[in-house]
C-alpha cells in the first residue's frame, strides 16, 4: 500500500498518510489511522486464512484504498473540525473497482464493495442479493467483515458494533442453512467477538512488502 500510495499522492499527503493519525481515520471507530487499519485488517485476513483455507488477503489489502482519493478532503476537515465528516463516502465501491483494474477476482471484489453492510442497516434478503445468493460469495464477505471489525479494535462504538457484526452473521448463516458448528462461522464469530487489534510498524514510506500474486500495479492516480 506504500508503494501504491507514494506513486499516486502528492507528497505531503503521503507525509500525512504514513504517520497515521487516528483521527484522520475516526477515533470513534478505529484505534489506527487509515494505514494502520488497513495492515492490521491485512494482517487479521493472513490468521483467518491460516485458519479457515480462505485467502481473502488480497480484498483485505485494497478493502480501503478507495480512502485515498478523498485523503486532501479528509486531511482539510480534520484540521478544521477535528474530524473527517463524509470524506470517505463511497470508499467501498471505489475501492472496489481498484480492485477490480488490479486483477483481483470478481467475488472479491464484489465482497469490497459490499464490506461496509456488516455495520449499516439492511434487510438479511436484500443483503443476500446483493451477494447473489451464492454462498461462496456469503463466505468471503463474512471472512472480510470480520478482519475489518478485528482491524478496526476495541473502542466503545466498537464494542457495540462487533456484537451487532456478529449476530448478523448468525441470522445470514442460518438463512444459507449453514450449520451452527461450520468451521468458518465459529472462526468469523471468534474473531468479531475475541480477536486483539493487531500491531502495526511505525509507517516512514521506506517499507516495502510482497504483493498477493494476484494482484497487479496499476498505477494509481489519487488527489
Amino acid at each position: 500500500m506504500l508503494d501504491y500510495a507514494k506513486r499516486g499522492l502528492p507528497a505531503a499527503l503521503f507525509v500525512r498518510l504514513c504517520e497515521d493519525r487516528v483521527a484522520d481515520q475516526e477515533p470513534t471507530w478505529h484505534e489506527y489511522g487509515v494505514l494502520g487499519h488497513m495492515h492490521a485488517v491485512y494482517s487479521a485476513a493472513t490468521q483467518l486464512f491460516q485458519m479457515t483455507g480462505m485467502d481473502i488477503r488480497a480484498a483485505a489489502a485494497l478493502h480501503d484504498i478507495g480512502k485515498f482519493q478523498n485523503l486532501k478532503r479528509a486531511f482539510s476537515l480534520v484540521d478544521r473540525t477535528g474530524s473527517p465528516g463524509n470524506a470517505y463516502y463511497n470508499h467501498e465501491a471505489v475501492s472496489a473497482d481498484f480492485a477490480q483494474g488490479a486483477g483481483l477476482q470478481l467475488a472479491d471484489c464484489l465482497t469490497i464493495r459490499l464490506h461496509h453492510f456488516a455495520y449499516l442497516s439492511i434487510k438479511d434478503q436484500s443483503l443476500i442479493i446483493k451477494l447473489r445468493g451464492d454462498q461462496e460469495n456469503f463466505l468471503r464477505w463474512m471472512l472480510l467483515c470480520a478482519a475489518d471489525a478485528v482491524g478496526k479494535g476495541w473502542t466503545p462504538a466498537q464494542r457495540e458494533q462487533r456484537s451487532q457484526i456478529a449476530e448478523k452473521f448468525e441470522r445470514l448463516s442460518a438463512i444459507f442453512h449453514y450449520d451452527r458448528n461450520n468451521p468458518v462461522l465459529l472462526t468469523a464469530l471468534a474473531a468479531v467477538r475475541e480477536w486483539e487489534l493487531p500491531e502495526v510498524p511505525v509507517f516512514t514510506g521506506r517499507q516495502t512488502h510482497s504483493q498477493p500474486a494476484e494482484v497487479r500495479q496499476p498505477t494509481p492516480r489519487f488527489n
